[in-house]
């Protein structure tokens, strides 16, 4: 096992911002809605329950994103008596060019990452497409911070506990840092890590577990450099 302080971190909200670009599309697809005559108050409520649900099916994609959406319009469509429109479909698909642009690191990414660096070994671990995360990775020129890269599907402990057991870590002394209940505390917290949750706010995805919450040790803080500070003054 490794002696020097390791640390395990999540890519999407945590160290570059995704969820606001989501919440923009989703804006976006009800005004689109709207220009058919599909008005609806619950259409995000709704379009967050089936996407939260079909993560099981899909994984952390961009195309289940987009076919959420289209299963949706296919529904209202239906609901509205409207029939399906080709143009409508072209406007939701070219919603993931949004998506497949570079994101935006938070303004404390940088300096977070390489204090970081000078006192422990870095790890990516995301969900999502492997060729898009690695792209963001390169171009947001993340490359040299990190030891290694774990892009999976979806995260929970027994992939998290494969991570470990690769990096060679003992978990009671190192550290998870990301921006889910689901995805990265409750699996670090059952894996032995020392847990850390940045937390940004949430979607669906996260809610049918936040009733565990209370029976979960982990630290709570509202941005990457708090984390970073309390990874430092616990170790």
């Amino acid at each position: 096992m490794s002696s020097k302080l390791t640390v395990i971190l999540d890519g999407d909200d945590t160290l570059w911002q995704t969820q606001e670009i989501y919440d923009e599309i989703k804006r976006d697809f009800v005004s689109l809605l709207e220009e058919i005559g599909i008005q609806e108050e619950n259409t995000i409520s709704r379009l967050d329950e089936l996407d939260a649900q079909r993560v099981v099916i899909k994984g952390f994609t961009i195309d289940r994103f987009l076919e959420s959406m289209m299963i949706l319009y296919a529904q209202l469509s239906t609901s509205h008596n409207l029939h399906w429109d080709i143009k409508i479909e072209k406007k939701i698909l070219n919603f993931g060019n949004l998506l497949r642009k570079p994101p935006r690191l938070y303004e404390d990414t940088i300096s977070s990452l390489e204090i970081l660096k000078r006192r422990a070994r870095i790890y990516l671990f995301s969900a999502g497409q492997r060729n898009i995360q690695v792209e963001k990775v390169n171009n947001l020129g993340l490359t040299n911070y990190f030891e290694s890269l774990y892009i999976v599907p979806t995260k929970n402990k027994e992939i998290l506990q494969d991570v470990i057991l690769d990096v060679g870590i003992q978990p009671s002394e190192s550290w998870m840092v990301g921006n889910s209940l689901k995805s990265d505390v409750i699996p670090a917290v059952s894996a032995g890590l020392n847990t850390i949750l940045v937390d940004r706010g949430s979607w669906k995805y996260d809610h049918s577990v936040s009733a565990m919450e209370d029976k979960l040790h982990f630290f709570r803080v509202h941005t990457l450099s708090d984390a970073v500070s309390t990874i430092l003054e616990k170790t």
